[in-house]
């Protein structure tokens, strides 16, 4: 199962950077963008693109 950006900000990130990250994503989702996990050569790391 993949793990959503918000899991992995939360796993990865700590402090304010975490906080700033997790307020991005939020953000974005509120104005109408999703991410997609990366495809291909990105598709077993932790790449997510922005769709709008």
């Amino acid at each position: 199962m993949e793990k959503s950006i918000e899991e992995v900000v939360g796993e990865l990130l700590h402090g304010d950077i975490q906080q700033i990250a997790k307020e991005l994503v939020a953000y974005l989702r509120t104005n109408g963008m999703d991410f997609e996990p990366g495809k291909g050569y990105w598709e077993d790391q932790l790449y997510w693109m922005v769709k709008y």
